[in-house]
């Protein structure tokens, strides 16, 4: 099982949510993975007093849920609140991808180098900022993420195929004023697999999750389809 992010800040109960996460990742090592996001890194600052950013973006039931737990109230404990939880540890050394002979996992998708906020011959694997944050919305998805990102090679030669790369981070959602909204849903370019379905951003949000190898899609709605 592997988590792409956005625990945090989604609802009421994060402490919860992060609670679960953080047992079954040590229960179940290598079998339950969780990877840092954008939200983590937020809460992360927050608690150190180096931005409020969070509370821009849902930070206000974050801690809320926290300080039920600890009974420590207000920003200047949240640091504390989430050392008392237990959670503090695990959230700072939580990695910024996952990566197998033929998967790699990261919260944000990997945009076309020509796009990228690195360095020209920098690894993206050392870029927290891309691993967490990266998206220009200014650009059409299928111009900006990168359908063929990591080749797959043996021994040093390239084997013709490209890892599966899944990612979340980008609901991409429609809001209109009459309340509802339009959501993508889960969508492939090339070999670049993005998940994100707004669960938490709007009410028609929703969940979703891709089955490997046979990219089956299960989504909180009831539907079940193949990529």
């Amino acid at each position: 099982f592997r988590s792409l992010g956005d625990r945090n800040d989604r609802g009421p109960d994060t402490y919860s949510i992060n609670e679960w996460f953080m047992t079954h990742s040590i229960m179940f090592p290598g079998q339950v993975i969780c990877l840092m996001d954008n939200h983590d890194r937020m809460l992360i600052d927050a608690a150190l007093g180096r931005s409020d950013l969070m509370y821009y973006n849902g930070g206000q039931a974050t801690e809320k849920s926290y300080s039920a737990v600890t009974k420590i109230y207000g920003k200047n404990g949240l640091g504390n609140s989430l050392q008392k939880s237990g959670h503090w540890d695990w959230l700072k050394n939580l990695p910024l991808f996952y990566e197998t002979p033929e998967y790699f996992f990261s919260h944000a998708p990997i945009p076309l180098q020509i796009h990228r906020d690195t360095t020209p011959g920098t690894d993206f694997r050392t870029d927290e900022h891309t691993l967490t944050w990266s998206y220009n919305a200014s650009i059409p998805i299928k111009d900006w993420v990168d359908p063929n990102l990591i080749p797959i090679e043996e021994d040093g030669n390239f084997q013709g195929k490209y890892k599966l790369c899944l990612s979340g981070h980008l609901h991409r959602m429609t809001s209109h004023r009459d309340g509802s909204a339009e959501i993508p849903g889960v969508e492939k370019f090339g070999n670049a697999i993005l998940l994100d379905t707004g669960s938490g951003c709007h009410p028609t949000g929703y969940l979703s999750c891709v089955r490997l190898p046979d990219l089956m899609v299960i989504t909180s709605n009831g539907e079940v389809k193949q990529l």
